[in-house]
């Protein structure tokens, strides 16, 4: 294995389950950071132009091409290199994974009582979607930014504006949007409220900020009960 020095974040991309979806956002990673892809043949080609992209903005990148002779084997080497990089600085660098495979979940949590620290391990769909759960904004600056996304639903209903529907890249989330009938803006619009939360510093603030979100979007009533049931799990 490379010797990996100086390095602080590193990203453990499991594309066989994001593909090219879970890099979207790579642009915004810093010279220094290191990314590890996970890649086997059930994964799809790999896009060249993010490679290159990563070369050019100095983002050291390994690719990791692991043999699928048993079931789950990626997802056993991607935990191992997790592993060793915590291992060399247990306090010093941060792993993110990227992948919607909640079984990373274990992983984290194993770690959260071994070193009594919850932030060693994030699990995010992309790594725009970590990178926007962790801009440090002060507090009222997020709330502001979290609310100031909502529309009334009629609103969106009525928009002619194209939507980017990268709420389309968590399958998590998809089915949410499944079960609440959501169309594609407002799935979007509750999407990014959801990744805003998770930015909010103060944990203890993020579920009220999350009710007064969903009123704010879709009004009181049953839906929007149903809408606050379904993606409370989701707030970190």
């Amino acid at each position: 294995m490379e010797e990996i020095k100086n390095k602080k974040r590193y990203f453990f991309i499991d594309y066989e389950n994001v593909h090219d979806a879970g890099l979207a956002g790579y642009e915004s990673l810093h010279a220094g950071d290191t990314v590890f892809l996970f890649c086997s043949a059930n994964a799809g080609k790999l896009d060249a132009r993010i490679l290159a992209g990563m070369q050019e903005a100095e983002i050291a990148c390994y690719i990791r091409y692991v043999e699928t002779g048993t079931k789950n084997a990626l997802d056993f080497q991607l935990v191992s290199e997790v592993g060793y990089i915590l291992g060399q600085d247990i306090e010093g660098n941060k792993c993110i994974i990227i992948s919607n495979d909640q079984g990373y979940q274990a992983v984290r949590e194993n770690w959260k009582k071994r070193a009594k620290n919850s932030a060693l391990i994030s699990i995010f769909g992309s790594v725009d979607e970590y990178l926007n759960a962790n801009t440090e904004k002060k507090p009222e600056e997020t709330a502001k930014s979290v609310l100031s996304i909502t529309k009334p639903a009629e609103e969106t209903a009525n928009s002619a504006v194209s939507v980017k529907c990268t709420w389309k890249n968590n399958p998590e989330f998809c089915k949410i949007a499944g079960k609440l009938n959501l169309n594609d803006s407002d799935a979007q619009e509750l999407y990014d409220i959801k990744n805003g939360i998770n930015g909010f510093p103060d944990a203890s603030q993020r579920l009220p900020l999350l009710n007064k979100a969903i009123l704010h979007k879709f009004g009181s009533g049953n839906k929007s009960v149903d809408i606050y049931r379904l993606v409370k799990p989701l707030i970190k």
